[in-house]
């Protein structure tokens, strides 16, 4: 059951990197752009940085 630990560990690490690539992308439109595009990268900044989603990444 080696493999299945390490696979556990890869997709942690694939989470937490794709939670930080979406970070990145939901600033972007709330550093320039229309007022719905802010919007919508501020709703995803929040939602991205709230406790429940960080708990569930652990």
């Amino acid at each position: 059951m080696i493999g299945a630990s390490s696979g556990a560990a890869e997709l942690i690490t694939l989470r937490r990197t794709c939670r930080a690539q979406a970070l990145k992308l939901a600033r972007r439109p709330s550093d320039n752009s229309g007022k719905t595009a802010r919007s919508i990268g501020k709703d995803a900044k929040r939602e991205l940085t709230s406790d429940a989603v960080i708990a569930r990444l652990k």
